[in-house]
C-alpha cells in the first residue's frame, strides 16, 4: 500500500508544480514584454509594446475565466480595431477549455499531494521524505527525456501537442491574417518551455534535496538509538 502512494506522488507531486508554473508564467507580464522585444512583435504585429501588454492582460483575464469572450479591442496601425479574427477567437474558446481542465486537474491532484505528504508525516517521516526523493527522481528522468526530444525537433513535438489536445484544426493559424501567431510565434513557446522547464526543476530540486536530506537525518537517527 505504501508503495503505491509513493508512486502516486512521484507522478502527482510534479504535475501539480509543473502545471502551477504554467499558470505563473502565463501571468506574468514581464515574461510576455521581454518575448515581445526579442520577437520584435510591435512591429510584427503593428501593435506599440503598452498597446501589446494591455491586450495580454485581456488575454490572461479570458484564459483564466475573468473575462467573459475573446472579443478584445486594440489599437492597430493606429486603428481602433477588435484585435483577432473569427479563426482566432474560436482556437481561444478551445484554449480556455483546457486552461479550466488543467487548473482543475492541479487542484484535484494538490489536494491529494497533500493529503497523502500529511499522512506520511504523521504516519512514517522516512517515507514522506522518501516521497519528495522519489518524486523529484521521476520528474528528472522525464525531463531528461523530454528534453532531448525537444531539442532534436521542436516543432514535431509542438504539432503532435495540438493534434493530441485539440479535435480541429483551428490552431494552424496564418501568419499573413493572424495577429495571434504574430504575438506568440514559435520561438515564443520555445521559450516558454524553457522556462517552464528551468523553473520546475529548480523547484523539484529543492524538493529532492529536502527530501534526500531528511531521509540521511532520519537514517542517522535510527542508527543512533
Amino acid at each position: 500500500m505504501k508503495k503505491l502512494l509513493l508512486l502516486l506522488l512521484a507522478v502527482l507531486l510534479p504535475l501539480v508544480v509543473l502545471l502551477t508554473t504554467i499558470q505563473l508564467i502565463v501571468n506574468n507580464d514581464g515574461f510576455f514584454a521581454q518575448q515581445y522585444i526579442i520577437n520584435e512583435v510591435p512591429a510584427a504585429t503593428q501593435i506599440e509594446l503598452s498597446e501589446l501588454l494591455r491586450i495580454t492582460d485581456e488575454i490572461q483575464a479570458y484564459l483564466f475565466g475573468r473575462r467573459p469572450d475573446f472579443l478584445i479591442e486594440g489599437v492597430v496601425n493606429g486603428v481602433q480595431r477588435q484585435v483577432f479574427n473569427a479563426r482566432e477567437i474560436a482556437h481561444m474558446k478551445d484554449v480556455q477549455l483546457l486552461f479550466a481542465k488543467g487548473v482543475r486537474l492541479r487542484n484535484l491532484s494538490a489536494v491529494i499531494v497533500i493529503l497523502l505528504l500529511l499522512w506520511l508525516w504523521l504516519k512514517d517521516r522516512a517515507a514522506f521524505y522518501r516521497a519528495l526523493w522519489v518524486s523529484a527522481v521521476v520528474f528528472f528522468a522525464a525531463a531528461v527525456l523530454g528534453s532531448l526530444l525537444l531539442y532534436l525537433d521542436f516543432n514535431r513535438y509542438f504539432v503532435l501537442f495540438h493534434e493530441i489536445f485539440f479535435d480541429n484544426d483551428l490552431w494552424i493559424l496564418d501568419p499573413q491574417t493572424s495577429i495571434l501567431i504574430r504575438m506568440v510565434p514559435l520561438n515564443f513557446f520555445m521559450q516558454t518551455v524553457k522556462q517552464l522547464g528551468i523553473l520546475t526543476a529548480l523547484q523539484m530540486l529543492l524538493l529532492g534535496i529536502l527530501g534526500y536530506g531528511g531521509q540521511a537525518l532520519a537514517g542517522r537517527r535510527k542508527a543512533g538509538s
